[in-house]
């Protein structure tokens, strides 16, 4: 019985053990700043689709997901540099800035929300050419 204690009491402090070490290294790692901005870009997407899916498609509503998307697209080159092919990169991140710049305009044109979500829609063909260029 003792040594059953033992060996269980063994096994919880290297549990433990692995378990802090594991939190000390990953203390260390640097931050996937990469991974951060496709969130951002993700959660204001989102952000742009639930309100069309609401019926708001107004510039007040839209603009500060648009104008944080737009920010964002513009470091895209330092954030992912380098990226092995930084020519075709490069372009895709114009195509990225060109189609915000055209959902920007879509938003303030009063065309109503079919506009504004095709724009979305072409701002989401750029982001899925990159990503199946580059992942």
């Amino acid at each position: 019985m003792r040594q059953f204690f033992l060996l269980a009491l063994g096994f919880v402090i290297g549990i433990f053990a692995a378990v802090s070490l594991y939190a000390a290294w990953q203390s260390r790692q640097p931050p996937n700043v990469q991974a951060g901005s496709m969130a951002l870009l993700s959660y204001h997407v989102g952000g742009i689709k639930a309100a069309l899916d609401g019926g708001r498609c107004d510039r007040g509503t839209l603009q500060p997901h648009v104008a944080s998307m737009q920010a964002l697209a513009g470091q895209l080159g330092p954030i992912f540099a380098p990226t092995g092919d930084d020519a075709q990169f490069g372009e895709r991140a114009v195509a990225l800035r060109e189609a915000l710049a055209g959902l920007d305009a879509d938003i303030g044109s009063g065309r109503g929300c079919a506009a504004v979500g095709e724009a979305v829609a072409a701002v989401g063909e750029t982001c899925s050419g990159c990503h199946r260029a580059f992942r």
